[in-house]
């Protein structure tokens, strides 16, 4: 039904349709003259399903989607949302590049204008920050003792892990927080990369150079060693094998650059050297070197008493005290011994000075002089020269005469008492070294003589009392203290 010149139809089928009119009166019109041909409604796309997503990453700042389901012909629109992008292409993909970080979805418009539902969300992540140079703080080199360096990093990632990267070599090193201490680093320049958490490796780090280690010197050789000597109190010893350039030998801190010294004024003792070279490393220390006390030089003998030639006999004697201990020498003559004291005999007239040659053949300044008298060669005996008879030994006349001297030792004042002694007797003393400081003579002797003696202004020491008579000879000591 309807009124008008003219009325829309729809909802009309697909198909082909002509039309006829019916008026009011009811009369019926020709057919149309024209078919109507509606024809098959369009398909609407499917929804665009998504694929593989490629984030951006550490060098590509944008990510990428493969759309898929796209109409199999004809020409296609997609749009995205938000914002709204238009892409026109043909076939069920399509691969959509330089999409910055965001929240994507797509929705594909065929040929017929037909528009699909929206797709899947499409997320792009943000593109990681991709890490700067690992920044180089303090450089360790190898020492003496330990052959490998070791590096401070900084601006290292602040969060999550992270790792080192050694060229050459390709050594890696795991970490945490912006510093770090990378050590056991050989000989060599080196440069390091650091990668983040999320894989971003940053550029090279300036160079890491890693010097060779240090060479420590050999052992000193130990060489000659000199003791001391009697007249050189202390050693040396000689040293080779030394560094090449300057080194320090300790103990004593002697310098030099020769390969080889000599050590010297070592007083006694072990000693351990050690050398250390221009790089400051030391050596191993030697073995020991042992310098032995200096040797004793003996004191000079001390000359006693000495006995001169008499009327019987051609030469005389002296005895000689404060010899070494152990085997001696005494000189002149080569006269061995080992005790500390001797009488040397058979001297002829003539004056005598010895020394002494200790077990380690040091010899000692020569003893005061000794002065053998000439024999006496008149009848007369005493230095009165007043008797012809031969002198008697002290043994022929024990029983019946008798000396002392009293007190002894004494302070220089002291008495001479003799009994059975009835003859006048010539008295002399002697000092040690056979000097003449006093002479008496004893005369009108009677039974019993105490004659006060005075040796005070005299030095301390032993003398020698020689009584002389006409039939009677006799030493005695006296020592003033």
């Amino acid at each position: 039904p309807g009124s008008g010149v003219s009325s829309p139809i729809s909802g009309i089928p697909n198909g082909t349709y002509t039309y006829k009119v019916t008026n009011s009166d009811g009369c019926i019109s020709a057919a149309s003259s024209t078919s109507v041909v509606i024809p098959a409604q369009p398909s609407t796309p499917t929804v665009p399903i998504v694929g593989t997503i490629v984030q951006p990453t550490c060098t590509v700042a944008t990510g990428s989607v493969i759309i898929s389901g796209l109409p199999a012909s004809g020409l296609w629109t997609l749009v995205s949302s938000p914002p709204t992008t238009t892409i026109n292409g043909t076939g069920t993909s399509k691969t959509i590049t330089g999409l910055a970080s965001g929240n994507y979805t797509y929705t594909v418009t065929n040929t017929s204008g037909c528009t699909s539902g929206a797709s899947a969300n499409v997320l792009i992540s943000a593109q990681h920050a991709t890490p700067t140079a690992p920044t180089i703080g303090t450089i360790i080199q190898p020492s003496c003792s330990i052959a490998t360096g070791s590096v401070v990093f900084n601006d290292l990632p602040a969060s999550g892990t992270w790792i080192l990267t050694r060229t050459p070599g390709a050594v890696t090193t795991p970490g945490t927080g912006i510093t770090a201490t990378i050590g056991g680093i050989p000989t060599g320049t080196y440069t390091y990369k650091v990668t983040n958490a999320s894989g971003c490796i940053s550029p090279s780090s300036a160079n890491v150079v890693i010097s060779s280690q240090p060479s420590t010197p050999a052992v000193p050789i130990v060489g000659t060693i000199v003791q001391p000597t009697c007249t050189v109190a202390t050693g040396s010893v000689m040293l080779s094998g030394l560094p090449i350039g300057s080194w320090t030998i300790n103990p004593g801190g002697v310098t030099g650059t020769s390969a080889s010294t000599t050590l010297v004024g070592l007083t006694s003792g072990t000693y351990n050297f050690t050398a250390t070279n221009a790089s400051g490393c030391v050596s191993a220390a030697t073995a020991d070197v042992v310098i032995n006390p200096q040797p004793v030089t003996p004191d000079a003998p001390i000359v006693g008493a000495i006995t001169q030639p008499t009327y019987t006999v051609a030469t005389g004697s002296v005895e000689l005290l404060g010899l070494p201990v152990g085997n001696w020498s005494l000189n002149p003559g080569a006269i061995p011994g080992n005790t500390t004291s001797t009488v040397i005999s058979g001297l002829v007239t003539g004056t005598y000075a010895y020394n002494v040659t200790n077990s380690v053949g040091c010899v000692s300044a020569p003893s005061s002089s000794i002065v053998i008298d000439a024999q006496p060669t008149g009848p007369s005996f005493g230095p009165n020269g007043s008797t012809n008879h031969a002198p008697l030994s002290v043994d022929e006349n024990s029983n019946a005469i008798s000396i002392s001297v009293i007190p002894n030792p004494s302070n220089g004042l002291f008495y001479l008492s003799i009994s059975g002694l009835n003859e006048s007797t010539h008295m002399s003393i002697y000092s040690m070294s056979g000097q003449l400081i006093y002479t008496d003579e004893l005369i009108d002797m009677t039974d019993f003589v105490n004659k006060p003696i005075d040796l005070k202004l005299y030095p301390k020491g032993m003398y020698f009392i020689k009584l002389v008579s006409k039939d009677y000879s006799h030493i005695e000591k006296i020592i003033i203290e």
